[in-house]
């Protein structure tokens, strides 16, 4: 597992953890590839990790990252 910085805005749950597949974008942040609320597995084809988002989650929150093989 690592840590990153992540680009978007709040997660739309308050109450619980989100996963959300994020790639790697220019000076070092991560940004969820499309929907944060609720992911389409479709996405994870040009992810480069799974982020978890916790309550309260919002633009450049460090967060746990779950590597994806490449």
């Amino acid at each position: 597992m690592s840590w990153g910085r992540i680009a978007d805005a709040a997660t739309p749950d308050h109450d619980r953890t989100r996963i959300v597949p994020v790639r790697r974008v220019e000076g070092g942040v991560w940004r969820a590839i499309g929907a944060v609320g609720t992911p389409h597995l479709a996405n994870l084809l040009n992810a480069h990790a799974l982020a978890l988002l916790p309550p309260g989650t919002g633009h450049g929150t460090l967060v746990e990252l779950l590597p994806l093989p490449r």
